[in-house]
Order: structure tokens, then sequence, then C-alpha cells
């Protein structure tokens, strides 16, 4: 899924390959989506003490519409399967629902409302498992989440929306449709009354730290401190926050923990625009190449060029992209926090060196092995966690100029056009 995934999200580049790099990107705008696609947005959120809202967004053109019968108007056929676990407690939910066609619309919603009290000494926290189908094209997606309510705001109580399209943001890590320099992003938290809410602070990254240094380096990363961020300004009424969509991250935090973290706009976590594919770059580019590619009067065939002469065809070339910007996906997913997951030391070997043979973790470290420790060439990574105000996800690498010949062993991988450990 995830494979296919990206392939989607990236088919701009994909179908750029396909016509030997001479379309511009213009004409190729419009082929963005497709009837094969089904990629299904999903966000759970507190309503009250007792509710908790699962909130669904399908793009129009993805789902497939038929009819009983010449009379009958066409209709989608959406499945939705939920497994939601309360400590041994157990129980299956099914719903489906036939979507009109309406295009002119270009998204379908739907909220689902679900019973997760919380009482007054506890925290609950439950684990959902959802699969979405959809039916008529028998195509279908898998998620799991653990959705936490507790007395206090957290993530789940945070229901933002874009003034400019009215569409919810969704997820965690900020993944929204039609969010874009210049609108205002509204925010109500429904399940607690006007005066808690007033606890939160936000605030903005004035600018993205430099990319972290190489696994050999002698040099740290750099680490965004609370002087990196400067307060947003708020207007609140009636219980709405509203504020201007940040340049390059908003964080939300009340005073003990960060609550909410958008490292981006459009649809991060994944690389959909060109933009979003030139700094990833630099991992496996040297340093005069990334220069060329970001200073180039025609930067989008220079990087057209560089992966053509990675792949030595226009078919290896895909496959490359597709690999390598799926690895940046999943650094975005599983770690960003002041910054983009790639961004990060834990993404940066995510990126290059993809995903660990075994990982071990305890409250201050983990430890990424590569290979079988027992056999020549294995490697591993150690990262130890930060101290830091607002997060405890940040992780630094314990670099070593051992892990020099590793790198330039995967950074050729990449460049000789092989996967690196895939």
């Amino acid at each position: 899924m995830n494979q296919r995934r990206i392939l989607n999200k990236l088919l701009i580049l994909i179908l750029l390959f396909s016509i030997g790099c001479t379309t511009s990107k213009s004409s190729l705008k419009g082929n963005k989506g497709g009837e094969f696609e089904f990629n299904p947005v999903y966000q759970f959120a507190h309503l009250t003490s007792d509710t908790t809202g699962l909130y669904l967004r399908f793009k129009s053109d993805e789902l497939l519409y038929m009819r009983s019968s010449e009379a009958a108007e066409f209709v989608a056929n959406v499945r939705v399967k939920l497994i939601q676990k309360t400590g041994v407690k157990s129980d299956t939910l099914s719903f489906e629902f036939h979507p009109p066609q309406q295009q002119e619309i270009g998204f379908w919603e739907k909220e689902i409302r679900l019973y997760q009290p919380v009482d007054s000494s506890k925290s609950v926290n439950c684990m959902y498992e959802l699969e979405i189908q959809d039916v008529n094209r028998n195509v279908k997606c898998l998620f799991t989440e653990q959705v936490n309510k507790a007395k206090q705001p957290n993530i789940f109580d945070l229901h933002l929306f874009s003034k400019h399209t009215k569409l919810r943001i969704t997820t965690q890590l900020g993944s929204i449709h039609g969010l874009l320099k210049g609108d205002t992003i509204e925010m109500l938290m429904p399940r607690f009354p006007e005066d808690s809410t007033l606890l939160l602070r936000f605030a903005e990254l004035k600018e993205l730290p430099n990319l972290p240094p190489p696994a050999f380096s002698n040099n740290s990363p750099s680490i965004p401190d609370t002087a990196a961020y400067s307060a947003l300004n708020i207007d609140y009424n009636h219980g709405v926050f509203s504020f201007a969509v940040p340049n390059n991250a908003l964080m939300i935090r009340d005073e003990q923990t960060l609550l909410y973290f958008l490292p981006s706009f459009g649809d991060f976590p994944y690389s959909t625009q060109f933009k979003d594919l030139v700094g990833p770059m630099r991992y496996i580019m040297s340093k005069s190449e990334y220069e060329q590619l970001s200073t180039s009067p025609d930067p989008y065939t220079y990087f057209c060029n560089f992966w053509r002469d990675c792949g030595g065809s226009d078919e290896k070339a895909k496959q490359l992209i597709a690999i390598y910007f799926q690895r940046v996906t999943t650094a975005n997913q599983l770690y960003s926090a002041l910054v983009p997951g790639w961004r990060t030391d834990r993404g940066m070997i995510y990126t290059v060196y993809g995903k660990p043979t075994r990982i071990e973790s305890n409250s201050s470290t983990e430890r990424w092995q590569y290979g079988d420790e027992n056999l020549p060439g294995s490697f591993a990574f150690v990262f130890r966690k930060k101290e830091h105000p607002y997060t405890n996800r940040i992780f630094i690498l314990n670099r070593d100029a051992l892990y020099r010949n590793s790198w330039e062993s995967a950074v050729n991988s990449w460049r000789s056009g092989r996967v690196y450990r895939e």
C-alpha cells in the first residue's frame, strides 16, 4: 500500500519520465489523481466526555460510481470496518455509505460518532483498527491508531480547519488538502470550556535549521530552541481561535507539552510538489551538485537528468524516485517533531539506509541495527534522546568517523541505480 501511494503521489514525475522529461509541469497538472487512486483521509477528534468523532474524507474522483438500473443515480459504495479495543474489551463496528457522484464539490466527507468515555480519575486509551473499502472497485486501506482521552486537552481535542476551503486539517502531522500561505486556520476545542483553552500557546518557527550533518561528521545537528519560535498573533472569539498559516512550522502546546506540530502546508507528509523534492536530494548529492540543483534556471530538468544518470534509464529512474521519496514520507510520518521528519537525524538515516533490521530502544536511547551483528558488514547507529522544553521526540545520532565507509557505500549505491538495503 505504501509503495502504491507514493507512486500515485509522484505521478507528475512518473509521467514526466515516461515522455522523456520534455513536457512542462503545467501541462501535467491535471493528471494528478485519477481513477486508480484510493487514498482516504481520516482523523479521530474528541467531541464530548463520552463521544469521539471519526472523520473521513475522500476525493470524489477516487471513488467508483455505479447504478443499479438506468433510472437510478450513480453512487459509490464505501464500507468502513472499525475494531475498537479498550483494555481487554473489543468491539467491531461496521458502516456502509453510498455517496452520490458529486464531482463539482471535489470531496466527500463523513462523520462517525463513537462512544469513548473518560472519567474524572484516569485517562482512557483506545486502539482503533480501521479498514476503509471502496466496494465497487474492491480496493481497501488499513490503518491503526491509538487514541487517548484524558482530563486535560491533547492532540485529539484540536479541531482545525482551513478558513479558505472550509476543510478539516487532518492527522497529527497536519495533512490537509488546500491549505495555502495567506490562508487562516480556525481551531475549536469542543470538549473544553472557553476558560481552559486559554492555557494554550501558539508559535511559529522563524526559519528551518540547517540539514543534519552526515553520520561520520564531527559536527552536531542544529536543534530549534525556544528562541527559534515566535508567538503567533491569535484572534479568539466565542471559542474559536484564528491565526494565519505560518511560513515554516506551527506549534501548539500547553504549559507542559507539545500538542500539535504542523511542519508544512499542502500535502505534508507527502512530497507532491517539486519544491518538496529538492531538499532531500542533499543526502545523496555532492555539495556542488546540490547548489546547481538549487540555483539552476531549470532545476526540474537537472533533477530529471540526475536520476536518469543514476538509473541508466527512464524506467529505473522512476523506480528510484518512488522508493527514495517513499522513505522521505515515512520519515515525516515517524520522526517529525520540531522540524519535518526527513530533516532529523533519524529521518536522514532512514532515508539513506532504509528500514533497520532491528531497533532496540529504552527511555533514553534507540539503537538501529543493520544486518546480522554476528556477520561481517553489519553496523549499528545509536541515537540519544535530547531533553527539550517543547517535545520528547528529539533523538541525536552518535556520530563517528568510522561511519564514513558505510555512508559512502549507501550513497554510491543510490547513485549507481541500486536501492540501498531494499
